[in-house]
């Protein structure tokens, strides 16, 4: 794509799943990649392979919840390829323990928001001056689905999620006009390995067969999404939040099967 050759991105959360996929697609494109996550040993395996098949990458443990962790990031992308130019919030998700609005207690609240807005607020804000720095820059932030459309069961994710939605378009408003770009992507339902071990085969076809396209996603189907938006193919694309989900959020849960009519 054009315009991301010889620029430099920190992908969070980038030693599995979507955050892997996307730095080793910006990797392909010639992008410098700093991968930051808890998982230190996979993110520095990952940093290998993509250096070993000629590509730039470092690696450092991290943790979005640790201010001192997230500038050690940013600082090693800086001091590792001159700048940054990038930004993938990829990092977050739902504690194990969430529930409704009246079975959460305080303590899931404020850990849940701490990791998903709070986590993208620090990274963000480490990383705004080196952007700034460089002229310009473009941020992509990954929400959910389960930040536009209510999900039972998941309530402090859900609305965590929707505030990193907010906090996309505020940071569209504030630094638009020094050249940053920020754009939010919802992924639907998309099967990592890890996901596909813990989830038995049949109840993901039975989610795949209310899918339009029939298919439940990949981690490299938001990669391809993530790519687009940092590229200059997106220079005018700004302040959106996009579902990537195979139009399962036009049909909805009550939906027919695919292949039936109501």
């Amino acid at each position: 794509m054009r315009g991301l050759g010889g620029k430099v991105a920190v992908v969070t959360g980038g030693a599995r799943g979507i955050g892997a996929a996307t730095a080793v697609r910006l990797a392909e494109e010639n992008v410098a990649v700093a991968i930051g996550d808890l998982h230190g040993e996979e993110a520095e395996a990952l940093a290998g392979k993509i250096r070993a098949d000629g590509g730039k990458a470092v690696a450092l443990r991290m943790n979005i919840r640790d201010d001192e962790s997230v500038d050690a990031l940013v600082a090693a992308a800086v001091d590792a390829f001159g700048g940054l130019d990038l930004l993938v919030n990829n990092a977050g998700g739902s504690l194990g323990h969430d529930r409704n609005v009246a079975e959460n207690d305080d303590r899931l609240w404020s850990a849940t928001w701490d990791l998903n807005l709070m986590g993208t607020v620090r990274v963000t804000r480490a990383a705004l001056p080196h952007l700034r720095a460089r002229g310009g820059g473009a941020i992509v932030n990954i929400a959910s689905g389960s930040g536009t459309l209510a999900t039972p069961g998941l309530a402090a994710y859900g609305t965590s999620k929707a505030a990193v939605i907010q906090l996309t378009r505020n940071v569209v408003a504030a630094y638009s006009h020094e050249g940053i770009r920020c754009n939010a992507i919802c992924p639907g339902m998309i099967i990592t390995p890890g996901a596909s071990s813990a989830m038995p085969a049949d109840v993901i076809a039975r989610i795949a067969d209310r899918i339009p396209m029939g298919r439940t996603g990949t981690p490299e189907d938001i990669a391809g999404l993530v790519t687009y938006l940092l590229s200059a193919d997106a220079a005018y694309v700004n302040g959106q939040v996009i579902h990537c989900d195979g139009g399962a959020r036009d049909v909805g849960p009550s939906g027919p099967a695919r292949g039936t009519t109501a």
